[in-house]
């Protein structure tokens, strides 16, 4: 079983990754207008998902994609490295009428207790983890019994 990070190990990895997307920014708000709008092929499969009801944690969030789907009873608290993409995400949650917690971080260091959510969510965002079974098995324990993991991935080909 792999071994968890050491601190000053994950903190660099975590800052290097909030470089990576803090210059993806831009990109990310681009291709989030263009769902908020109808195109693209990630419309339908995030209306199919994006039934998270209650307390919702989504995980890197990024520009905000998913806030347009989200039901009206959703609670949602967004986390990403990224404070640029945080940033970029805001305006989406105000055109989505939603007003999300936002929480700078990566998962490592997030302290939710467990059992918090009802939902989490994360979309397109696995691939940022150097773990990914183990950001996963991290997610599980913020869900409450008979909550549910969300994800959309992209699989290489």
């Amino acid at each position: 079983m792999p071994q968890p990070m050491a601190n000053s190990r994950r903190e660099r990895h975590s800052a290097r990754l909030a470089r990576v997307f803090d210059r993806q920014a831009p990109a990310y708000a681009r291709r989030r207008r263009q769902t908020e709008a109808g195109h693209g092929r990630e419309v339908s499969w995030r209306r199919r998902l994006l039934e998270a009801h209650g307390a919702v944690l989504e995980v890197a969030v990024g520009a905000g994609a998913n806030f347009a789907f989200y039901p009206a009873d959703a609670v949602v608290t967004a986390a990403d490295v990224s404070p640029t993409m945080l940033a970029a995400a805001k305006p989406a949650a105000e055109r989505a009428h939603i007003a999300p917690t936002f929480i700078r971080g990566d998962i490592a260091p997030l302290a939710f207790p467990a059992g918090q959510f009802d939902a989490v969510v994360i979309t397109l965002g696995l691939c940022s983890y150097g773990d990914p079974l183990r950001a996963l098995q991290q997610m599980r324990t913020w869900l409450k019994p008979g909550g549910t993991l969300l994800a959309l991935e992209h699989l290489p080909p």
